[in-house]
């Protein structure tokens, strides 16, 4: 503890201690300056720009490394006009489940898109299914194959 003639030679008269980069609690505690460095609720997350391939074209896309390849999809649903449950993200060479994390993702990588074409069968069959079991979806267009 410092004693009283310390406190005096450090102390401004506001309750800091520039020097030591010390500070007096209103209780009396002497304690280290709180910095945004020191304070664990303002650590900011690191955003990686990531570059996705989708046939002839690519998007530039910002995400949070703490994102998941699910959110990716997502985000890239606009621009690539295909629905989330659709797309197929590859990255290094293996297909990446939407429930992983892009955090093993480096700054600048490469991912492919690529349509899910099976899924969105599946997806169409089983929506058209559950149309026919409300009654809203016509009959006659399910028997003719015809799509909408």
């Amino acid at each position: 503890m410092l004693s009283s003639e310390s406190k005096r030679s450090y102390d401004d008269g506001s309750g800091c201690l520039d020097s030591a980069g010390l500070e007096i609690r209103p209780g009396g505690m002497l304690v280290q300056k709180r910095t945004v460095e020191t304070n664990p609720s303002s650590i900011s997350i690191p955003t990686i720009k990531i570059s996705v391939h989708y046939g002839s074209s690519y998007h530039e896309i910002l995400i949070s490394s703490q994102a998941s390849f699910g959110e990716l999809k997502k985000m890239l649903a606009e621009p690539t006009k295909l629905h989330h449950l659709d797309q197929k993200l590859i990255y290094k060479k293996k297909e990446r489940d939407s429930k992983e994390y892009v955090a093993r993702v480096k700054q600048g990588s490469r991912i492919v898109l690529v349509e899910d074409i099976l899924g969105r069968d599946k997806r169409s069959h089983l929506w058209k299914q559950q149309l026919l079991q409300v009654g809203k979806f016509p009959r006659q267009m399910w028997r003719n194959g015809l799509s909408f």
